[in-house]
């Protein structure tokens, strides 16, 4: 059977269909970023929580890396990064934790 007569056929339509579907949800689901998502979802007292908990991550890098704490500034230009960056925020929250950091 040549390829222009399964095109036509039903059944092979609804299979790449299905396909295309399945493909879709795959990519909406894996693709998703979630904490993009959960930080849409925060309401004011998490993201005021969220605010210090991301503050002293930051303070205690600055005080590892520079022996100093951050400028207003500095920390408020650091909070807006993570804001818009939540992975590299996920990242920054493990480096405050480990025992390396202290180093």
């Amino acid at each position: 059977m040549r390829i222009d007569k399964w095109l036509e056929l039903k059944r092979t339509k609804a299979f790449c269909l299905g396909l295309a579907i399945m493909f879709g949800a795959e990519q909406a689901v894996w693709g998703a970023d979630l904490s993009v998502l959960q930080s849409l979802q925060f309401s004011s007292e998490q993201q005021r929580q969220l605010d210090a908990v991301r503050t002293a991550e930051i303070v205690t890098i600055y005080d590892d890396l520079y022996g100093r704490t951050p400028t207003a500034s500095e920390l408020k230009e650091a909070l807006e990064f993570l804001k818009q960056n939540p992975r590299l925020a996920y990242l920054v929250e493990r480096l405050a934790q480990s025992p390396e950091s202290r180093w």
